[in-house]
């Protein structure tokens, strides 16, 4: 670490160097002395008398031969030394971030804490398109697979990723591996060894910009410090863990279940036909889901309906071939578990457990024996494609948590030096690894025990190529921090997409979500073309493009049959698309995990949560799915997919598009991981199961999410195309929040007199051209030619103000009626125009309340209200009100800000909750404003249901039809 500390003394860091944190020099660092202690024990070997070795060393193997015997499965010389090396990695990394984060350069020191030795584990992870010939052990036949295992590892876990990592790059690089990476051999030529050496520190390099949180940093961009690989999720097959506990456990489960629908797989056989590969796949390696957690996480609910999901999975009989992993220190940070894991019956160990076999390591400083009971257990998930668990017992926490860890507050300076040192005595509770009495022993270290058994059992190698591969490791690590720590950090830009003049790159995000994919142009067949501007309740209304075949007559139905059926379409359209939701599974933690499962698969997911209100039992997994594309930097949404075939694509129009030059034919992208649709269903006005199922709050709208609301079948048929083509070519998330009220609704007006009503509200089913709504787009209701009436405009991001007729634009003086001098006592009629800004509900609820107005004084379809002012003076104001249908909620949408300039008063009628945190346009307001839209306070108004909850039985607390109007009108009058 020479070159480490130098690199500091040239800089007004050096001060550092005399710095002192609870007593401790960066030389007095405990990562810093065990490290020389660990080198000081190589050199110690390197000194002892070699003809000791050369005269024992026929009956030292005869004695290994024995003490092998005990194992069911021994790891080849292969990926024993690369995992060895992954330990000496993850160490030297640890303890150069310590040092990092002490000067001031580093900001992640959760460290392997002594959990090294379970590098081994990444040697039987599967990964893409891998013959693992070099991984064979106790000469096991290989075989080629098409699809590599899931991982996603708890952050004490580095050591697993690093020895797949390796495994998978040496491979990709057709490289024989020896101990000596980067360093040059008899065994490899200068080329290999040149390879190996880039590859060291490229993998270095990278964690060192994790822990220093450089924008390089390849695997989030510099937001945070993650486990995983760099490249997409799809590639590398290693997830990303957030900081939430357990939480990596749904969506693990997700994955696994997802490898029983074998589409996965499918996409990934398409990608290899097409670069011409060949692969086999066998029963026996077929893909498994491996996640991993502490001992601490066991009580979260994440890993607890992940188990019992992967149990009743194994049940029902269905494919779900996951591997818990858990590693037991005893210590949950400051707390003492006191073998609080082997206490409950569920984690006993018991291999014949029918829904879920339990396996223990008991010594898991013991690499060989970690091998060899993950084998197993990875062998029963793969063949029997059934879920497991296995424990990694006694492991002994070093040198605390991470660096602000003040665990001399809970533990005993006798209890933190035996940890530091692995000391353990059974008759001490060893679970815990805390021992008063034991004589701190290097040689008890799990660092120290992998080097003995890989020198003095297996024979795979001697303590001077140790001692040269440590050295080398701890220079190129030096290497590494000091290039890492030297780079920028994220910018605000960075994170809000913006050029460096602070502009906005575009209203697709590029950091929070992935940018929407252009709709591609389909021409339409003009012979079967036509348009309808009228229903049968004599309510105008533009009617999507119809393919009318034999003149039959156009069905017009209620929303819910739209909604059913666009999802069948769907679903026979696109193989990839899974409908999971309501009663599978039993809980919205692992609903909403297994979606995201799903969705890092290449599956599209269409998850419905039976009640909105229900959301809440399952808000992180929900947080943990919009947060993927930002902690991923965008990786996450690669996909291997093959390019769509164009002449299958039913869906465009809408909004621009792309296509060919000079072809009929759409250009299409690829598909993308990561998208979903999640449907809300149970929202607004209802008088079934009260509150908890007629919930109007939406305060749960986190960046990375698209959330839509829909007032009318044909709408929400072409918002869920546009949907499902931006989550398969965009990696988007699309939540869907379905109004309970509107769902069967016929009428938008009932007759005074009885018998039934104008069937208004039924549409006929969206043609497949023409027949897309994207984010940008708002719907105008303005009043029709006949009685009641009303005529649909579409108004998107292209839509230019006032540019239809001069009509259009609002009154900025009074008509000529009102030309007579004040002082004359003349009557005077001002004409405004009035825009109600709405969605789902409050759209039906808001034309209801026009026909109202309209009814109570109206001539020529426009209002009139009488206002009595202070001066001698009667001035009627005549109002033409036009009914703003804005389902997108997430942000303003194009279209609102383009139309909005036409009014002289905007009423905005959320139908949620008004007060913090609640409603929609609360929100929108503030942008609108802040991009000078609403340039009067006194022209807009906002009304939302009352800040309340929802009786059983009743209406009364949701937005009403009077509400709107005595906003309208006292609107207008205040003004």
């Amino acid at each position: 670490m020479t070159l480490f500390i130098s690199t500091y003394s040239t800089t007004k860091t050096s001060s550092f160097l005399g710095r002192v944190i609870r007593g401790k020099t960066i030389r007095e660092l405990p990562e810093v002395q065990f490290s020389n202690r660990i080198k000081e024990f190589l050199i110690d070997k390197l000194n002892s008398n070699s003809s000791d070795n050369t005269n024992t060393s026929s009956n030292s193997n005869s004695n290994n031969n024995f003490l092998l015997k005990k194992y069911k499965y021994i790891p080849s010389k292969y990926n024993y030394m690369i995992s060895l090396n992954s330990i000496f990695i993850t160490f030297i990394l640890n303890k150069n971030a310590r040092i990092a984060a002490l000067v001031g350069k580093g900001y992640y020191t959760i460290g392997p804490c002594g959990e090294e030795n379970l590098s081994i584990i990444g040697s039987l992870l599967l990964n893409n398109d891998s013959n693992n010939d070099k991984n064979s052990d106790n000469n096991e036949n290989s075989t080629n697979i098409t699809l590599g295992d899931s991982s996603a590892l708890h952050y004490r876990h580095t050591s697993i990723s690093l020895t797949r990592q390796l495994l998978r790059k040496l491979k990709q690089n057709s490289i024989d591996y020896d101990i000596d990476i980067g360093n040059d051999n008899d065994n490899c030529n200068d080329e290999s060894g040149s390879k190996n050496n880039e590859i060291v520190q490229d993998l270095l390099l990278g964690r060192a910009r994790g822990y220093t949180v450089s924008k390089y940093d390849p695997i989030t961009g510099g937001v945070h410090c993650s486990i995983g690989a760099p490249g997409s999720n799809y590639e590398s097959n290693e997830y990303i863990v957030s900081s939430t506990l357990a939480s990596q456990c749904p969506s693990a489960i997700g994955r696994a279940l997802g490898y029983s629908l074998n589409l996965p797989n499918k996409q990934h056989q398409n990608q290899n036909q097409r670069s011409k590969k060949s692969s086999k796949r066998s029963e026996n390696q077929s893909p498994i889901s491996f996640v991993t957690l502490g001992d601490g996480s066991i009580h979260n609910s994440h890993f607890l309906s992940s188990v019992t999901l992967a149990k009743h999975a194994r049940y029902q009989n269905i494919n779900c071939p996951i591997v818990f992993g858990i590693s037991d220190n005893g210590l949950s940070i400051s707390y003492k578990t006191n073998d609080f894991l082997s206490q409950i019956g569920m984690f006993e160990e018991n291999m014949n457990d029918k829904l879920l076999p339990v396996y223990h390591v008991e010594d898991s400083n013991d690499m060989v024996e970690i091998y060899s009971k993950t084998k197993e257990a990875f062998n029963y998930s793969r063949i029997k494609k059934a879920p497991c668990i296995i424990i990694y017992k006694n492991l002994i926490r070093r040198f605390g948590h991470a660096s602000t860890d003040r665990q001399y507050e809970y533990l005993t300076t006798n209890e933190i030096d035996n940890m530091e040192y692995n000391n353990n005595d059974e008759s001490n509770n060893s679970s815990n690894g805390i021992n008063e009495n034991s004589n701190s022993n290097i040689n008890n270290c799990n660092v120290i025990q992998s080097m003995i058994q890989a020198v003095d059992v297996l024979n795979y190698t001697t303590y001077q190529e140790i001692y040269s591969q440590w050295i080398m490791i701890e220079k190129e690590t030096d290497i590494a921090f000091s290039t890492a720590m030297s780079e920028p950090k994220v910018s605000l830009n960075d994170m809000m997409g913006m050029d460096i003049g602070g502009d906005t790159k575009s209203s697709n995000n590029s950091r929070i979500s992935a940018p929407l994919t252009p709709i591609p142009l389909i021409p339409r067949p003009a012979s079967t073309d036509t348009m309808t501007k009228t229903n049968k309740a004599d309510v105008v209304v533009e009617v999507l493009s119809v393919i009318v075949k034999k003149k039959k007559t156009i069905k017009k139905e209620v929303m819910r049959k739209h909604m059913t059926r666009v999802l069948e379409e769907i679903m026979k359209d696109d193989e990839y698309v899974v409908y999971i939701g309501e009663d599978f599974p039993p809980d919205e933690t692992t609903l909403l995990g297994c979606a995201l499962g799903f969705s890092q698969l290449g599956i599209i997911p269409i998850v419905e949560i039976p009640y909105i209100k229900y959301l809440d039992c399952g808000i992180d997994m929900f947080y943990e799915i919009a947060i993927q594309y930002w902690l991923t930097n965008g990786e996450d949404c690669e996909g291997e997919g093959e390019d769509d075939d164009t002449s299958s694509i039913k869906v465009g129009g809408g909004g621009g598009g792309i296509r060919n030059k000079g072809s009929s034919q759409p250009i299409l992208p690829k598909r993308r991981n990561g998208g979903m649709i999640i449907r809300l269903q149970g929202f607004d006005r209802g008088v079934f199961g009260g509150n908890f199922h007629t919930h109007n709050s939406l305060p749960h709208i986190p960046p990375g999410v698209d959330v839509v609301c829909y007032s009318n079948g044909p709408d929400y048929v072409r918002g869920m195309r546009y949907a499902h083509y931006q989550a398969k070519y965009s990696g988007r998330i699309i939540v869907f929040v379905d109004c309970t009220y509107i769902l069967n609704l016929r009428h938008v007006h009932n007759n005074k007199n009885g018998g039934g009503g104008d069937r208004a509200w039924e549409f006929p089913y969206p043609s497949l051209y023409d027949s897309m709504i994207d984010f940008d787009q708002v719907i105008r209701y303005r009043v029709g030619h006949e009685d009641h009436s009303f005529i649909r405009d579409e108004i998107g991001s292209t839509y230019s103000s006032n540019d239809d007729n001069d009509d259009d634009a609002p009154s900025t003086s009074t008509s000529a009626s009102a030309s007579a001098s004040i002082n004359d006592n003349a009557k005077q009629t001002r004409t405004r125009k009035v825009a109600i800004v709405t969605y789902g509900n409050g759209v039906v609820t808001s034309l209801q309340a026009r026909k109202s107005l309209l009814e109570r004084n109206s001539q020529d379809n426009v209002i009139s209200i009488s206002k009595n002012e202070k001066l001698d003076i009667d001035i009627d104001i005549d109002i033409d009100i036009d009914i703003i249908d804005c389902p997108y909620l997430s942000d303003v949408p194009k279209g609102l800000e383009n139309i909005i300039y036409d009014y002289d008063y905007i009423l905005f009628a959320d139908i949620c909750k008004e007060g913090p945190g609640s409603n929609i346009f609360s929100s929108m307001i503030t942008t609108l404003q802040q991009k000078r839209r609403l340039l009067s306070t006194s022209r807009w108004q906002f009304i939302g249901a009352p800040r309340t909850y929802n009786p059983l039985g009743s209406t009364v607390t949701f937005l009403n039809q009077n509400r709107i109007e005595d906003a309208v009108i006292q609107m207008v009058k205040d003004a």
